[in-house]
């Protein structure tokens, strides 16, 4: 099994070590979130986004930790303290207006007709988060896919470790799972056939 190694900006030294999974893996790892997820959508909207905040709680708890492993991972001075300003911003808006934002829009109501358009969960979302704000920029999809209903798979491994023992504590595990970059590659080319598409800056995953 081929091992991903985290090579520190600060002084060239190995900071972490992660184990790539297998394809079967991958499949089970992404054929459990689809299960999952049909438990998780049937949560009512406030419920999971009062999930969603709690593990944000958790996540800025931890956050001398997070500090210091963005500061091995991608160079950034411990003194700016992070990112959870950002994450917590972020998330607490998503939640603030996922109520309204998630309901059914009604285009007509006659006599005649009922026609109206539904926000349902699309399933599974990837969410591909780039190096350089690891967990300001994964939130902006982790937070709306959970909030929304969704699975959410977390490309980078040490970061989706991270978010997952912190989602864990608080329920949202049904929407959360792990990968690396070395096996959202083999999913995407080579084994599942999904097809990916960049929409408001944000990836997801279309069946």
């Amino acid at each position: 099994m081929a091992v991903i190694k985290l090579i520190s900006p600060i002084d060239g030294s190995v900071y972490a070590e992660r184990e790539t999974h297998s394809v079967d893996e991958i499949e089970t790892l992404i054929s459990n979130a689809r299960d999952l997820q049909k438990d998780w959508a049937e949560r009512p909207i406030e419920e999971r986004a009062s999930l969603v905040m709690r593990a944000i709680d958790a996540l800025e708890d931890m956050n001398d930790d997070v500090v210091t492993e963005i500061a091995h991972m991608m160079g950034r001075p411990v003194r700016y303290g992070g990112e959870i300003g950002g994450v917590r911003e972020r998330a607490a808006y998503m939640a603030e207006i996922a109520e309204n934002a998630l309901q059914p829009t009604e285009i007509e109501n006659s006599d005649d007709f009922i026609r109206c358009i539904k926000r349902e969960p699309i399933g599974v979302v990837l969410v591909i988060a780039p190096w350089n704000y690891p967990y300001l920029t994964a939130i902006n999809t982790i937070a709306p896919a959970l909030i929304a209903g969704n699975a959410v798979l977390q490309a980078m491994r040490h970061l989706a470790m991270r978010y997952r023992e912190d989602f864990q504590a608080f329920g949202c595990i049904p929407g959360t799972a792990e990968k690396t970059r070395a096996e959202q590659r083999n999913a995407e080319q080579e084994k599942f056939g999904f097809e990916l598409q960049r929409a408001d800056s944000q990836f997801r995953l279309i069946r």
